[in-house]
């Protein structure tokens, strides 16, 4: 007997429902209902792929392959809903990819923006104290709420203007957790929290996959039965205006102008938060995202800076006729001596390429980088670091320090050039830029669920 719900990725199965890997190729109008877990894109049968500072830990030119298979699956989800088919989506906050063209430019894909919330804005919070909106109350959703049993849990959290909220975070009404799309040929989908029934199981409770699909197909029942009681208008009577539609429907399109003028400002704003916020790394990251940020600065700042060989020198820097060969470490404790011996090789490397011209050593480490600031001592250089810095005449600098000297190129940019040169005048640790609270705000903040 045909199934009438397709699992896709989810963490459970049921024999009464079928069940696909996220990147499947059944044919989804086969089913009246597809549940779908984005998160499982990042699991095959062979592979799992981590990630790390939200980016997805892929081979550098694996990124696009990985994008193009991903896309090609959440196209499939939007075609089924578009063409009339329901979709349950859990919502999952997915990682960021980084991607190369053919000239190794690089640029970054949000795997966020094709799901059916790609164009509300999300954050990342993590609870499970979930509240239903005052509009569901009574509902089909309110009683799949109630008939589902305490299973839900989010790791996603919308904010902005939604049209059909079912449920936000318990006592926040604009931080919302549920809500449901409908489209023009009468498809639905809905975006849900997590279904988590691995941990209510093993606490011994009674509710299980088959009593949760069973909900579904009830709530779908429902949804359906909703939409075809609605009158259907053929697109003929449009050109008939009755008394005040004309004004109602020209202030309808004033108000999308309006909110669509402030989306544009809101995502140019997130941008720019984004790009700003990343700028933390360099003193709360290490391995490849610590040494992007770097680069970025120090390319921002004026410099050319191009990777060194794998496993050898981190960046090799340029600016006028002067070279670095810069070593990034993003350690939990102080700096290690090794290090900077290191970095000794490294420059002797470069020297080599360069005909014999060597190049100055940066040693850039973010020290305590699990470690709240106020919480770190004031200085990450100990043992001998310091003194193998000025015996080869290495500037040592941290990532704090290089986010402070950052800021103030950007806000005073006549001193860039007088900045990058302190940089290659300074033997052994840099001095400036040792008190971070003189150029990062400190907000405490409270205890989240």
């Amino acid at each position: 007997m045909p199934k009438d719900i397709l699992l896709v990725g989810t963490e459970f199965k049921h024999s009464s429902a079928d069940y696909a890997h996220f990147h499947n190729k059944k044919h989804f109008p086969d089913y009246e209902t597809i549940v779908v877990d984005p998160h499982s894109c990042l699991e095959s049968n062979v592979l799992s792929f981590p990630v790390k500072d939200n980016y997805l830990q892929i081979e550098r030119g694996n990124g696009n392959e990985f994008i193009d298979r991903f896309i090609l699956q959440t196209q499939k989800i939007t075609n089924y809903v578009n063409e009339g088919g329901t979709a349950l989506v859990f919502a999952r906050h997915l990682p960021l990819v980084r991607c190369y063209d053919s000239r190794a430019n690089k640029s970054e894909f949000d795997m966020n923006t094709p799901l059916p919330w790609g164009d509300i804005r999300s954050i990342e919070g993590h609870g499970s104290n979930i509240q239903l909106s005052k509009e569901t109350k009574g509902g089909s959703f309110d009683a799949f709420w109630r008939s589902s049993g305490d299973i839900w849990r989010y790791e996603t959290v919308f904010q902005g203007a939604i049209n059909s909220p079912l449920a936000h975070v318990f006592k926040r009404p604009d931080d919302i957790l549920s809500f449901i799309i409908i489209t023009e040929r009468k498809g639905v989908c809905v975006v849900t929290p997590i279904a988590d029934l691995n941990e209510i199981q093993e606490q011994g409770n009674e509710f299980h996959s088959g009593a949760l699909l069973d909900s579904i197909r009830r709530l779908v029942t429902s949804l359906r039965e909703t939409q075809d009681t609605q009158v259907d208008i053929p697109d003929w009577t449009a050109q008939y205006r009755l008394p005040t539609e004309t004004a109602i429907l020209s202030s309808i399109l004033d108000h999308k102008h309006q909110i669509q003028v402030l989306q544009n400002e809101i995502q140019c704003q997130n941008e720019r938060l984004n790009q700003l916020k990343k700028l933390k790394v360099l003193f709360s990251g290490t391995g490849t995202p610590l040494e992007d940020v770097v680069e970025f600065v120090l390319s921002e700042m004026g410099m050319t800076v191009t990777p060194g060989d794998k496993g050898r020198v981190d960046w090799v820097a340029e600016y006028k006729d002067k070279k670095l060969a810069i070593e990034v470490q993003g350690v939990k404790k102080s700096a290690k001596e090794d290090h900077a011996r290191s970095l000794t090789q490294w420059v002797q490397e470069v020297a080599m390429a360069n005909d014999g011209i060597e190049p100055k050593g940066l040693l850039i480490v973010n020290a305590y980088r699990e470690t709240e600031l106020e919480k770190r001592g004031t200085n990450p250089w100990v043992g001998h670091t310091p003194a193998i810095c000025k015996k080869q005449e290495f500037c040592a600098i941290t990532g704090l320090q290089l986010l402070g000297i950052y800021l103030e190129a950007n806000e005073h940019p006549e001193k860039i050039e007088e900045i990058i040169e302190e940089l290659f005048s300074t033997i052994g640790p840099f001095e400036r830029k040792g008190d971070w609270s003189k150029f990062i705000e400190f907000e405490p903040s409270e205890a989240s669920d």
